[in-house]
C-alpha cells in the first residue's frame, strides 16, 4: 500500500513495521490529510492515494473506489442493463453516454473528499469486470446516517452480487466511517431489490406512500435500515465534523 510521507522518510525495518501497522488507522481517515502518532513517530499521511487502491473483498466480489479506466467499463454496465436501470433509477436514460459515464467518476473523487457520498465499483475479483455500483449517499451527519444504493448489471443478477456488495459498503460507512446508521429506500414494486435488502441484514421499518418519483409514475417505497448490530459490529464512536454529497 503506498503512502506518502510529509514529515518521515521510513528507513528501516523497525520503521516497515509501524508502516504495517499503519493500514487499518489510514482507512479510518475521511481528511486529505491527517496526522498520526505512532510509537512516538508523527506521520502526515496524504489519503486519498490510498484509498484509491483500496479493495474490500468478501470472496464473491469487491467493492473499490471508481478509476478513470473504469469509464467505458461503466458505459458497457450500463448499457447492457439499460432498461432495467432506467426503471428504477432517477439518473438513468437510455441514451446514457461516454460522456455521462466520464463525468460521474469525475466527480466521485471530490464528492468522497468532501465526505458527500462515497460511490464503489462492485468488481468480480476474478476477471476485474465491473458488475456495478454501490454507494452511501444523503448523508447526514447531524443525525449520523446515511442511506445505501445498489444496482447490478443484468447478467449478474441472481447470484448473490447486490447483497455481498450490500454488506460490505455498510459495514464500511457503519465502522469505518462511523454512522449509527443506514437507510435503504426500495420502491414498493421492485421486489428484487426488496430481497437484497433482507438478505443483507437490513430490518423493514414500514411504507413510505407517495415517497419515489420515478419513470412511470408516483410509487410508495419500503425502508430498510441497518445498525452495527444487525451486522453484528461494535458501536462505532461518531465522527465530530466532516466536510459536507450515479449509484
Amino acid at each position: 500500500m503506498a503512502v506518502t510521507l510529509a514529515e518521515n522518510t521510513l528507513r528501516n525495518d523497525e520503521d516497515q513495521r509501524v508502516q504495517a501497522r499503519l493500514k487499518n488507522v489510514i482507512f479510518l481517515s475521511l481528511f486529505k490529510v491527517r496526522v498520526f502518532k505512532i510509537e512516538g513517530k508523527a506521520l502526515k499521511l496524504t489519503l486519498p492515494q490510498v484509498l484509491k487502491q483500496t479493495l474490500l473483498n468478501d470472496g464473491l466480489i469487491g467493492i473499490r473506489r471508481f478509476r478513470p479506466d473504469d469509464v467505458p467499463l461503466l458505459l458497457d454496465a450500463v448499457h447492457e442493463s439499460v432498461n432495467e436501470l432506467c426503471t428504477f433509477m432517477t439518473w438513468c436514460r437510455r441514451d446514457y453516454s461516454l460522456a455521462d459515464s466520464r463525468t460521474f467518476i469525475a466527480r466521485c473523487d471530490s464528492d468522497w473528499e468532501k465526505g458527500e457520498r462515497y460511490n464503489f465499483a462492485i468488481v468480480d475479483p476474478t476477471d476485474k469486470i465491473l458488475v456495478g455500483s454501490v454507494g452511501l449517499n444523503r448523508i447526514d451527519r447531524a443525525h449520523n446516517f446515511a442511506h445505501i444504493g445498489y444496482w447490478v448489471r443484468r447478467t449478474r443478477t441472481g447470484h448473490g452480487v447486490a447483497t455481498s456488495a450490500t454488506r460490505l459498503v455498510a459495514s464500511f460507512g457503519l465502522k469505518e466511517l462511523g454512522f449509527h446508521r443506514l437507510e435503504i429506500l426500495v420502491p414498493g414494486n421492485n421486489a428484487a431489490s426488496q430481497r437484497v435488502a433482507q438478505k443483507a441484514g437490513a430490518k423493514f421499518e414500514g411504507t413510505l406512500r407517495k415517497r419515489l418519483v420515478l419513470s412511470d409514475g408516483l410509487h410508495d417505497a419500503f425502508l430498510y435500515s441497518l445498525v452495527p448490530a444487525d451486522l453484528a459490529l461494535p458501536v462505532s464512536r461518531s465522527m465530530a465534523t466532516t466536510a459536507a454529497s450515479p449509484a
